[in-house]
């Protein structure tokens, strides 16, 4: 097949697969009697997708199908392992088409641009850095937030207020917005991003979705034989309790 040339911006060079044998090359397909549409390439389509998407997203397992594809236009508070969601994301990103804006991120994010004591550059889910200077410059202009609870591993009295503010910022804009949060890291009390006001706020407004989990999440010991009467599986106060008694055992032996 003969190479098609035409001018192209310099995104489309970028886009097209020089070595690509459905296009060669062109990174689109000519279409109609005299070669007057022009319908873009699968190659040029994949790196598309796969910069709008990003890395993780994008290399997620494809499916056929999932349920969230029509629920990009409503707000949901999803209970799902970070691995059994992403395809179902991926699916429902895809299916809105490359110039769908959404934006991936994370309670730790929406905290540091809460704070803003530097400027926050928060690397999206896509490959591109963005500043963020404030909370409302983080999640307000996107069509769908993702939010993925549980990256701050540490106790913030702000944070529940922050997501609060985030979901409100969100609403009254008009914007849906999808909540996360893992089986292991269920949104009750002790969650570093739950409050009263936060739980009751996602089940008046929010969907509420569960995916099962689709395997155990391993612990640090999996497969770890722990000798019976091994300190580490015991808790502080018996190792302690044991500990003396071998003390007072070595001393009277010594006596």
């Amino acid at each position: 097949m003969a190479r098609i040339k035409t001018a192209r911006t310099a995104g489309a060079e970028e886009a097209r697969d020089s070595d690509c044998t459905i296009c060669d090359g062109a990174g689109y397909l000519a279409m109609g009697e005299s070669n007057e549409y022009k319908r873009p390439c699968v190659c040029t389509l994949r790196y598309l997708y796969k910069r709008a998407l990003g890395d993780e997203v994008y290399n997620a397992e494809p499916l056929d199908d999932s349920p969230f594809a029509a629920l990009t236009d409503s707000s949901l508070f999803i209970k799902a392992n970070r691995r059994d969601f992403l395809p179902h994301l991926r699916h429902a990103l895809i299916s809105r088409g490359t110039q769908f804006f959404h934006r991936v991120t994370n309670d730790s994010q929406m905290l540091s641009a809460w704070l803003s004591k530097d400027k926050e550059t928060s690397k999206e889910e896509g490959s591109t850095k963005v500043t963020f200077t404030s909370l409302i410059d983080l999640v307000e202009d996107p069509q769908l937030l993702i939010v993925f609870l549980g990256v701050v591993s540490y106790k913030n009295r702000a944070l529940p207020g922050v997501l609060l503010e985030g979901l409100r910022i969100r609403r009254f804009a008009g914007k849906p917005t999808w909540v996360v949060t893992s089986h292991k890291r269920p949104f009750v009390d002790g969650h570093f991003a739950w409050s009263p006001e936060s739980e009751e706020y996602l089940l008046e407004n929010f969907q509420q979705h569960t995916i099962k989990a689709s395997r155990n999440d391993k612990t640090l010991y999996e497969g770890v034989t722990v000798v019976q009467g091994d300190e580490a599986d015991l808790d502080e106060k018996e190792a302690a309790k044991r500990k003396t008694m071998r003390a007072k055992r070595a001393a009277n032996s010594i006596l």
